[in-house]
């Protein structure tokens, strides 16, 4: 018998053709829409947030590397990530509801203490970290928030997954206002310079910051916000190597921080010293400042410092660099976890059918998809990090200095993958390898047993190496 939806995945019953129970179909559509619906949200996020990110990457890479005015395409980018990312009944914001109102509705026939239930027959959720005890998810009986809470999960493991591929993201997400919701992408060190006034409107100059090649530099405005207008006043602070005052310094890169200064604005982390020009306009209806506003100029002393390259790859060759990694991080995100699943949920189908309606009900047949799971990853983790390094690539093009850099670059300088030494070892190091948990591979096999508690426990039952896929939890 096959179940409407359930196509392949579902095991072959006995030739009596006996009908499996309420209580087991229950199981096996919780089951199935666990992993279809996270699968679907997961990549809903990944995707949203790499669009964003990608299009505040092209504006800063506009200051950056053509030294032009990037306000026209960066007013758009943050207009389109506030959209897509953080409007309610829109994008992102659909997408989570949506995962959690058709989940806990397929769910709702098995019921919250048998989602949870380690017991033959359950899905074991109480093994969730966090959720599996939280009151409200395992520890109660709303399978809504249980659900809400692996949501959660989900989100993180997503977002750090996100933060190898685009290194730059929170940074970027945190001058728009929007990183707030995404605390899980991996952010450099912090220096945060507080900035103040003397009380006639005029900013006092921080003078010379001292500054860690590997921190990033913040800039926090808010005993700057003054006046009846509590939306009236701005400050922009802007970077650069070239420059003798505020007239004459040529911005690499800029943040323009809005009364009421809820959130620092960051620069950084630099390779070298820089200088900056910090300009602070509160004027009329009871502002602090008046005309052309108070700036200050001063230098960044990083340390330590290290060489530029001498030619550094131009904007659209870096940023066709970016398309290619971030493209084929999502590649092999999807990929992963199609094939986990597809093994994990034909598994779980059959013993759940077992083990609520008896012994015998599901005969197993693993070989497809399981006997290939580790074959079709290992080649897939090769492929895609090939295409990286391809001669054809516009990756092979960038000085790796500069790949490595946060301004002019992708900033893969910070993380995990920092102490790579060249495009190969760093391909290797983002997307994961062979046989070896690290990168993307990594943080999907634990996002699937995440949805999936027993998918480790299916993995060996289907007599897949487990060795081979150690961060599935």
């Amino acid at each position: 018998m096959v179940f409407a939806g359930f196509g392949a995945l579902v095991c072959a019953l006995p030739e009596s053709g006996a009908a499996l129970s309420p209580q087991a179909k229950a199981a096996q559509l919780c089951r199935t829409k666990l992993s279809a619906k996270g699968k679907a949200y997961a990549k809903a996020r990944r995707n949203l947030l790499l669009a964003c990110t990608t299009r505040l990457l092209k504006c800063a890479l506009i200051e950056e590397l053509d030294h032009a005015d990037a306000k026209t395409c960066r007013d758009a980018a943050i207009a389109s990530c506030i959209t897509k990312l953080n409007t309610p009944g829109k994008g992102l914001q659909k997408a989570k509801q949506t995962f959690v109102d058709q989940v806990t509705a397929a769910c709702a026939g098995m019921g919250i203490a048998n989602v949870c239930s380690l017991a033959p027959g359950g899905l074991q959720l109480a093994n969730l970290p966090f959720c599996g005890t939280d009151s409200s998810g395992c520890g109660g009986s709303d399978l809504q928030s249980l659900v809400s809470c692996l949501r959660n999960l989900i989100d993180s493991f997503v977002d750090q997954e996100v933060g190898l591929v685009a290194p730059r993201a929170g940074i970027l997400l945190d001058n728009i206002g929007l990183g707030a919701f995404f605390g899980a992408l991996p952010r450099p060190t912090s220096q945060t310079i507080n900035l103040t006034q003397d009380g006639s409107g005029n900013l006092n100059n921080p003078g010379t910051i001292f500054l860690a090649a590997s921190d990033r530099l913040g800039f926090n405005a808010a005993a700057l916000a003054c006046g009846t207008n509590a939306n009236n006043g701005k400050v922009e602070i802007r970077v650069g190597q070239t420059g003798t005052s505020c007239n004459d310094l040529v911005a690499d890169q800029t943040v323009t921080l809005q009364e009421s200064y809820l959130e620092p604005g960051y620069v950084g982390p630099f390779d070298m010293d820089m200088k900056y020009c910090i300009t602070w306009k509160d004027p009329g209806g009871g502002g602090c400042t008046g005309g052309q506003g108070s700036s200050v100029f001063g230098t960044i002393d990083v340390s330590p410092d290290s060489t530029p390259p001498a030619t550094p790859a131009t904007r659209l060759t870096m940023f066709s660099c970016h398309k290619k990694i971030q493209g084929q991080g999502k590649t092999v995100a999807g990929f992963v976890a199609n094939k986990l699943h597809a093994c994990g949920d034909k598994v779980a189908k059959c013993e759940l059918a077992n083990e609520i309606d008896g012994s015998g009900t599901c005969t197993p047949s693993y070989a497809t998809p399981c006997s290939t799971l580790v074959s079709v990853v290992d080649n897939k983790l090769s492929t895609s990090a090939g295409k990286i390094t391809a001669p054809t690539s516009k990756c092979v093009l960038v000085p790796f200095a500069q790949l490595k850099s946060f301004v002019g670059g992708l900033g893969f300088k910070s993380g995990s993958c920092g102490s790579s030494v060249d495009l190969n070892s760093l391909s290797t190091c983002v997307l994961g390898a062979p046989s070896m948990d690290l990168g993307v591979d990594c943080f999907v096999q634990n996002t699937s047993g995440r949805r999936d508690p027993r998918l480790k426990q299916s993995l060996m039952t289907a007599g897949v190496n487990t060795a081979d896929f150690s961060c599935v939890p």
